[in-house]
């Protein structure tokens, strides 16, 4: 029993005139707009729906001239008045064949609509959608359209399910130039290998509605011109697993305003911004296990640019290219709808941060997000509850000079084979300095710092075993056996083991000692319960004893100071 039909139907509130005999005039497709996609002309009609009253496709008296259209012909409908066309193959999935369509025409024409079942339309020339005509994929199955030439939409083309579990197979293999709306309430594949589709309308979508760019398309590519790319749902979004989307203007949303995950998601798609995209845009890109999607361009003011974890769960990797600068948000997560692995961000430039890079949306053991790309921080970054950054590029230098929030309590910032230079604010959490790591703090640094496996603070040696080594925030001298000499000022020199002499008493394992003389300033060895051992250098008030000191001393004092400091130059 035949199941399927394919309909059109169009609506007509005021009359519609013929299209022009050689096509649609590309100037008025494109208007203003540049389009890399060369719009399709149709050839002349051939045949025309003869008037403004219902029937099925095959039905030869509502056709002009009276025959059903073939493989040659270039079909118009656009007659005046209000009416459904219906294409009712006798046998499902039966393919039609014709050369070209054109729906409405350039003066005003009413919507039009096409639904179907298991339906076929093979064309060897474009369609063209009129201003205000509508194409509207209303099937149970899946409806296959098939173009040579370019889908030009000025009008609506809409993909919408006809019951709740329908409308799941809507395939268009066509080159796409979108000036109207496309609106996806359905699942619809853009399938055509090594496709293109220009955006310079709007996309929208449906509560479920889903448009897919297929990893099966080859190398396709997506042009956001202009326009805005909008979601309406939970799990709606434009999902491109192959190809490059290029980001050029217009607007591409959060998915709700309560869901501000990306609309745009690119599983496998590489991504470009250029300088032209200073809109608000929200884009999603996710890690590959066995490839590496890419970057390009600087994340501008008013975008946020998620970065996820691979599907399989498996740990992955996006890489930017060139030397991107973020002026806007980039959210890195471990998952952004389903499963997700541990994510790195690779490059063999350097990341420079003047906006945000925030992971607090994600936290616990797997919310460790590795760069190896050099990072310099002008900005902040933000740190989770138990989610963690690595700093891990061999050899590699990263920069602070804004924020690393770690507020929210053990998120953990590890430098593992390079070294982090900071002369910014690092708040809370803590620091790991791993091997290979060389952590160089001059700026504000009330946080927990923790030297393992032969890291460096510095200044000062590797710390080696100690688990946990809190250091002051204001006075960064070595917690082990050698201050800098700033730390202790002029008249005193940093204790420990140096030039192979022994310090004496106390001063051994860290702190201050006298310049002349047998006083010696002791560092005190604290236990400290939650940090392991604690050292603190504690020395009485300088200008209180040069008070008490005779005049005759304070003079040889003086004289001293100028030889010490050439002295350990050397060593400093």
């Amino acid at each position: 029993m035949k199941t399927s039909r394919l309909v059109l139907s169009l609506l007509a509130a005021t009359a519609c005139v013929d299209a022009p005999a050689t096509g649609p005039d590309p100037s008025v497709i494109l208007g203003t707009a540049v389009a890399a996609i060369a719009p399709t002309s149709n050839p002349a009609c051939t045949i025309h729906w003869a008037s403004g009253v219902a029937g099925s496709w095959f039905d030869t008296t509502k056709w002009s001239p009276a025959v059903v259209p073939g493989p040659a012909s270039s079909v118009c409908i656009d007659a005046p008045g209000t009416y459904m066309v219906t294409l009712d193959p006798v046998t499902d999935a039966t393919p039609v064949a014709i050369a070209a369509l054109d729906l409405g025409a350039p003066a005003p024409c009413p919507p039009l609509r096409l639904t179907g079942t298991s339906t076929i339309m093979n064309l060897t020339q474009g369609i063209m959608v009129g201003a205000n005509a509508v194409l509207d994929l209303r099937n149970f199955t899946g409806a296959t359209i098939t173009s040579q030439g370019t889908l030009t939409n000025q009008g609506t083309v809409a993909a919408v399910a006809a019951c709740g579990n329908c409308g799941t197979g809507n395939v268009i293999n066509a080159d796409i130039i979108n000036q109207g709306t496309l609106h996806s309430a359905a699942m619809v594949a853009l399938g055509k290998v090594n496709g293109a589709v220009e955006n310079s309308g709007a996309i929208t979508f449906g509560n479920n509605g889903e448009i897919t760019i297929p990893a099966t398309a080859g190398n396709p590519t997506f042009s956001q011109n202009g326009g805005s790319i909008t979601g309406n749902g939970n799990f709606t979004r434009l999902n491109m697993l192959a190809g490059t989307f290029t980001m050029n203007g217009g607007k591409a949303r959060q998915r709700l305003p309560a869901n501000k995950k990306p609309v745009v998601i690119l599983d496998g798609a590489n991504l470009v911004m250029t300088a032209g995209a200073t809109d608000s845009a929200v884009i999603g890109v996710l890690a590959r296990s066995a490839t590496t999607p890419t970057i390009a361009g600087d994340v501008r003011a008013l975008t946020t640019l998620w970065l996820g974890g691979s599907v399989d769960g498996q740990p992955g990797s996006v890489a930017f290219t060139g030397n991107p600068t973020n002026l806007g948000t980039i959210t890195t997560v471990r998952q952004i709808d389903t499963f997700g692995g541990q994510l790195t961000i690779a490059g063999s430039g350097r990341l420079t941060n003047a906006g945000m890079i925030d992971q607090s949306l994600n936290s616990g053991a797997q919310a460790v997000f590795t760069f190896t790309i050099e990072v310099t921080n002008s900005g902040t970054h933000k740190l989770a509850t138990s989610s963690g950054a690595t700093f891990s590029k061999v050899g590699g230098s990263y920069v602070n000079t804004g924020t690393i929030d770690m507020t929210a309590s053990v998120a953990v910032l590890t430098i593992l084979g390079s070294t982090l230079t900071s002369t910014g604010i690092i708040t809370g959490g803590s620091v790991r300095v791993d091997a290979g790591g060389r952590l160089k703090a001059t700026g504000s640094s009330p946080t927990t710092i923790s030297p393992i496996n032969g890291g460096v603070v510095e200044p000062g040696l590797s710390l080696g075993s100690p688990d946990r080594q809190s250091i002051h925030p204001r006075h960064d001298w070595c917690p082990e056996n050698r201050t800098r000499r700033r730390d202790c000022g002029n008249d005193l020199r940093p204790a420990g083991r140096h030039r192979g002499r022994k310090p004496a008493g106390n001063a051994r394992r860290c702190g201050c000692e006298r310049v002349r003389g047998r006083d010696v300033r002791p560092a005190i060895r604290r236990a400290h319960p939650s940090a392991g051992v604690r050292l603190r250098n504690v020395w009485h008030n300088k200008r209180a004893q040069s008070r008490t000191r005779p005049a005759a001393a304070r003079g040889v004092h003086q004289r001293n100071r100028h030889h010490e400091r050439h002295r350990q130059a050397d060593w400093l």
